[in-house]
């Protein structure tokens, strides 16, 4: 993403109230991000046992390495980098420019009501 359009995401973010604790509300972060990542995977043609066994193999593949689950603030650089270069191919196989995908979003959520819940986290007013 463009540095300008990444500046103009991040000042959305902080219009509508959106933050984040690093140490305590990253996870809901990381599971609000979970929300939108289904809806794409929905959108491209995923139905809920995809989605679920999908899940359920990244929870059991974590498990088996470190025995259970357990936060690894030192990891989510890692798997930053591994959603950013998803994104990318997936973008470039769907002939999308994230660029634009994001510029005419921006203008929708500017004209949408939203809550920050108690971590920070935006979601839209329903």
């Amino acid at each position: 993403m463009r540095k300008v359009l990444k500046e103009e995401v991040i000042q959305w973010t902080d219009d509508v109230g959106g933050h984040c604790n690093v140490n305590a509300d990253s996870k809901y972060h990381a599971l609000r991000l979970l929300n939108e990542t289904v809806e794409l995977c929905i959108a491209a043609g995923a139905n809920g046992t995809d989605i679920f066994e999908s899940v359920y193999s990244e929870i059991n593949k974590e498990i088996s390495k470190h025995g259970e689950l357990k936060p690894s603030p030192e990891t989510i650089l890692d798997e930053v980098a591994d959603v950013a270069i998803l994104i990318e191919i997936f973008a470039h196989h769907t002939n999308t420019s994230i660029d634009d995908a994001v510029a005419n979003k921006l203008k929708i959520l500017y004209n949408r009501e939203w809550r920050i819940d108690e971590h920070g986290v935006i979601w839209r007013k329903k």
